[in-house]
């Protein structure tokens, strides 16, 4: 593997970069599919949205192998088949942790509210603690925006409560950079 900050540190922000410039993308794509009042039109393009952002991953990642593939042909380097899996989870702490503060905060305002996880909603904070729904909701709408390419999804689903769906989102993007990494080793 290849231990130089510098090179995870580029690749760390070339894939925060890239989540960025798919978050105004995602909200151009959506806000104008929204505009048709057709919930099937807002779905398929945040589905062209998010599979885009998994190729610009796969490719990013993919690159990266190649490089490193011939690091490792040259002796310079060793095999790490996991190596941009964990700067994908690196690079996707903040919205791992977004996603976890989120769960706990929805748990707390569904125990305290006496209402099922899935059907408590962050404004239920008559019972339940008022700076703890706020939390969750801050939380919700900031790893929204940050995954704007997922907001049809979530509504065409009708999953657009649940903060479960939050932490499963980064799933996909940990995924492609698996898979385009290895096919980089693979293909370099």
């Amino acid at each position: 593997m290849v231990n130089t900050d510098s090179t995870n540190g580029a690749i760390i922000r070339k894939m925060i970069a890239n989540q960025l410039g798919m978050t105004f993308f995602g909200l151009i794509v959506t806000m104008a599919a929204a505009s048709s009042g057709n919930d099937l039109i807002v779905f398929g393009a945040s589905v062209f949205a998010a599979l885009f952002y998994m190729y610009l991953l796969f490719y990013l990642a993919s690159e990266q192998g190649k490089s490193d593939k011939i690091r490792i042909d040259g002796g310079r380097a060793t095999v790490d088949n996991w190596r941009l899996t964990k700067l994908s989870l690196l690079a996707n702490s903040v919205n791992i942790g977004l996603a976890v503060i989120a769960i706990i905060t929805k748990m707390i305002v569904s125990i305290v509210s006496n209402v099922s996880f899935l059907q408590a909603p962050a404004e239920n904070a008559k019972i339940a603690p008022e700076f703890v729904a706020s939390i969750f909701a801050v939380c919700e709408v900031i790893y929204k925006f940050i995954h704007s390419m997922y907001n049809g999804i979530l509504v065409f689903t009708g999953q657009n409560g649940n903060p479960l769906m939050l932490l499963l989102f980064v799933v996909p993007s940990v995924i492609a950079c698996t898979i385009g990494y290895r096919y980089g080793l693979k293909k370099g």
